[in-house]
């Protein structure tokens, strides 16, 4: 096996195991149960994001225009997301955050980096410094792609 080979096998385990990870400490840290990940993730992507239309949105989480409207309706109506319509093109529509949301999401994040820290304070500084470096470089390997 060559050696792009074995990377791209341990990229995707590291992905499988890291996601299972992910999901056991969302759910952790959720203040609101009744949201789904997904509701969680799109909540996220808006904070990373600021605004966005639909259709972008729906790309990144790799729903359609449809489920992703279902999706927003329930963080609408709760008072978590905004939506406005665009003045040029009224068919686009955009999505951001709401102070409402800006809080969870940051209490959220907050205790998800905290569980983060909390994980690899078993890991040798050395290896911290090893996993950084190799965060970075795919990072910037799969960031252009």
């Amino acid at each position: 096996m060559l050696l792009e080979e074995k990377i791209a096998d341990r990229l995707q385990d590291f992905f499988l195991y890291f996601s299972r990870w992910m999901k056991y400490q969302y759910k952790n840290a959720a203040l609101d149960d009744s949201f789904t990940l997904a509701q969680y993730k799109v909540l996220f992507l808006l904070n990373r994001l600021q605004v966005c239309n639909m259709s972008s949105l729906s790309e990144a989480m790799e729903v359609s225009k449809g489920t992703m409207t279902s999706m927003l309706n329930k963080l609408v109506e709760e008072g978590y997301v905004e939506r406005r319509g665009c003045l040029e093109d009224r068919r686009n529509v955009y999505v951001q955050l709401s102070e409402k949301g800006k809080v969870q999401v940051g209490t959220v994040e907050l205790s998800l980096l905290q569980s983060m820290v909390s994980t690899l304070q078993g890991v040798n500084e050395d290896k911290q410094k090893e996993i950084f470096k190799a965060l970075e470089i795919l990072i910037n390997v799969f960031k252009e792609k």
